[in-house]
Formats: structure tokens, C-alpha cells, sequence
């Protein structure tokens, strides 16, 4: 496990971590039968179909996946996402929480092959953050995991698992809170394009 972590000058922290799980594997299309009918769906394809982004149970319950899905998938994206999830909850410690998690793959099956890239993404992403966010007033965490995936049962390569959370004395701050990082992380992702060295595609 790859972390990188940067102190605040208060008890607030941004907090930046990278992890690979070889043994998970993620499937495309996903197991739609979920046992939450509120999380029952079929599987979208929104490189193809971006629009039916408001189909999604995830979208109804935080709208402001939306923009974010369809930034990734946009036809300027060099990604796409294979899934995602949204949740609330509250903790005695660090007050309202806000989370998602989407699942980024690139748009191109052969640049999936390695993981190579996806490093240099995150990499790049949590300097940004960092950046970005000197002195947040807020705890916040973003994280990524490497993962294996299918497509229609067929190895495909590497998707990462991108998670992100946003923890506020108000809930209604941190869902603002949220979508802010997530505007960020999008706008960020959205300009990065791919280019060949030594036969693998990197950035």
C-alpha cells in the first residue's frame, strides 16, 4: 500500500491513499440483483449513453453524481465508469459523513493492461488535492484501489476504485463539501490525455 499524507495545521488532515487488491475482481456488466430494491438496477453504459445517467438510484438519492459521471464519460474523457455508489452516514468523532465511490476504468481496453497508469493518475490527482486545499476547514479523504475487472466475463485488466468522503459538523455542509471536491476531481481527470513511451501508455 502506497500513502500519502499531509498534515493540517489544525486537527483537520486531507488525506490521500492509493492500495492494490489483486485478488478482487470487479465484473461488467455488474450482478444487478441487489438485495436493497433502492440499489437494484441495470447495469448503464454511459460513454454510450450518457443521458440514462438519471436512471441511476445513486443520482436520485445525490444529484450531484451526475455532472461528475458524465464529465468521466464525456467524449474529451480518456475514461469511463463502470460503477459507482453514494451514502450518508454520522459518527461521534468527525460528525456528518458524505461518500461515493466510482469505479474508473480507461475508455480504451488496452490501456487497462497495466497499472502503470492509474498510478501516475492518482499520483498526480492527490498532488492537486493537496494543492487545492491548503486549509481546509473540513476532514476529507479520498482513496483509490487497484482492481482486476471483466467485461462480459473476459479479463479486461485494471479499473481503480476511486472513493471519496467528506466528514462536516453539518450534513448539508458536507454534501456541499462534497460536490465541490468532486467538481475538482472531475475538472482534474477530465484534462488528462494519454501518450505513448516505450509502448505503454502513460502521461
Amino acid at each position: 500500500m502506497t500513502s500519502v499524507f499531509t498534515p493540517h495545521p489544525t486537527h483537520f488532515t486531507m488525506f490521500t491513499d492509493l492500495s492494490f487488491d489483486s485478488q478482487w475482481r470487479t465484473s461488467w456488466p455488474y450482478d444487478s440483483n441487489a438485495k436493497d430494491p433502492a440499489y437494484r438496477h441495470e447495469p448503464v453504459d454511459l460513454r454510450n449513453e450518457p443521458d440514462r445517467v438519471y436512471e441511476l438510484p445513486e443520482v436520485e438519492r445525490a444529484p450531484g453524481l451526475a455532472p461528475f459521471l458524465q464529465l468521466l464519460n464525456g467524449k474529451s474523457s480518456i475514461f469511463r465508469t463502470l460503477a459507482c455508489n453514494y451514502r450518508e452516514g454520522c459518527g461521534e468523532k468527525l460528525g456528518h459523513g458524505v461518500g461515493s465511490y466510482v469505479y474508473l476504468a480507461f475508455k480504451e481496453n488496452a490501456s487497462c493492461q497495466h497499472c502503470d497508469p492509474y498510478v501516475i493518475v492518482f499520483g498526480r490527482l492527490s498532488q492537486i488535492l493537496h494543492e487545492t486545499f491548503p486549509g481546509i476547514d473540513f476532514e476529507t479523504a479520498v482513496s483509490a484501489s487497484m482492481e482486476r475487472f471483466d467485461i462480459y466475463g473476459t479479463e479486461a485488466g485494471w479499473t481503480m476504485c476511486l472513493d471519496v468522503h467528506v466528514f462536516r459538523p453539518d450534513l448539508d455542509e458536507a454534501r456541499k463539501d462534497w460536490i465541490s471536491l468532486l467538481d475538482v476531481i472531475g475538472r482534474h481527470l477530465v484534462r488528462m490525455k494519454l501518450q505513448k513511451l516505450n509502448g505503454r501508455n502513460l502521461f
